[in-house]
């Protein structure tokens, strides 16, 4: 003891004398946090490994580290509020809900499908160039796609390729899609059959769409097969699952094309039909080299038929008969 307060001895050690002879401090005591919060503000908020190096220069406290770092970012009485806003991290995000039902379960391909417009492009005609949209028809369960294209954002031009899609893979029963002005007026089409009067005083329809509307063979052909369309939240940035594969359409679409390269309407055609199969065929996870060599793609459940017959394989039992092939010592096993 000297001066009423107990020392650690440490007389053999090497350091300086007053951490030969520490003081010793109770761990509860309010002097205690008092002398590490001087501590941690005299050393410019340093670490805790700083102020404990600091405070055994001459004083011992017990399990001194652990008690440093619950006074300085734990206690709600003692911590500092200042190193508290430099660590402070974003809220935890809440647990990924379950997969909604329609991205679960299905009958068959396209059954619930994802709708949404990319574009524009140019395209070329005898008249020098125009605008073209590409329509995509994503499988909400599969996530395959189906892709098309529309000349202009008018309602007529989207039943028009929503009656092409139909014919190659059936009427869907839902439809999910942004509240693009096309897409909530041809929406009205297919979930009620309102005249052309009470639709144009509702959405307030320009004059070149009425037409549009007056042909009761669109509208009754949209109930009748009774599907149902589904918006998102306006300006909302989730459940959007087929603006994500918007992204690899786009992917191949810009490097099959030169910059300055302008394709006609046939032969766009032609390009967006053969970029929808490469998209089918895309792994649907991520496979490393000791997965199965044939991944399952959309394809796969859109055409069980069709196999992996793009994708070459070998024969073990005939390896060895074939004169071509002969391995190499430091060939990878497959």
């Amino acid at each position: 003891m000297e001066y009423g307060a107990a020392k650690v001895e440490l007389r053999n050690s090497q350091a300086s004398k007053d951490a030969q002879s520490p003081i010793w401090l109770p761990r509860e005591a309010q002097i205690t946090r008092l002398i590490v919060q001087e501590a941690h503000v005299q050393s410019k908020h340093a670490a805790v490994a700083t102020v404990t190096t600091i405070i055994r220069q001459h004083y011992w406290i017990d399990k001194c580290r652990k008690l440093i770092e619950r006074i300085i970012y734990h206690n709600l009485d003692s911590k500092c509020y200042r190193c508290a806003r430099f660590r402070a991290q974003p809220y935890q995000t809440p647990q990924h809900p379950p997969l909604p039902t329609n991205r679960v379960k299905f009958e068959r391909p396209f059954e619930n499908v994802g709708l949404d417009y990319f574009g524009p492009n140019e395209y070329r005609t005898a008249d020098g160039l125009a605008k073209y949209w590409g329509a995509i028809y994503t499988c909400m369960a599969t996530r395959a796609i189906a892709l098309d294209v529309v000349t202009d954002c008018t309602a007529f031009a989207f039943l028009n390729s929503f009656r092409r899609f139909v014919a190659q893979w059936d009427c869907p029963l839902n439809i999910y899609s942004d509240n693009a002005l096309q897409f909530k007026l041809a929406s009205q089409l297919v979930s009620t059959s309102w005249t052309v009067e009470e639709v144009n005083r509702e959405r307030r329809i320009e004059k070149r769409w009425e037409g549009v509307f007056r042909h009761n063979s669109v509208q009754n052909y949209m109930v009748n097969n009774g599907v149902t369309w589904h918006f998102i939240i306006e300006r909302a940035p989730w459940k959007g699952p087929y603006e994500r594969l918007i992204g690899p359409v786009k992917y191949c679409l810009k490097r099959s094309l030169a910059k300055s390269t302008k394709l006609n309407l046939d032969e766009i055609r032609t390009l967006l039909a053969e970029i929808s199969k490469v998209v089918n065929e895309r792994p649907v996870s991520f496979r490393s080299e000791r997965d199965l060599i044939e991944p399952l793609r959309p394809i796969d459940i859109l055409l069980p038929w069709k196999g992996h017959a793009t994708i070459p394989s070998l024969n073990p039992e005939t390896m060895d008969s074939d004169q071509e092939y002969h391995p190499q010592p430091n060939s990878k096993t497959i």
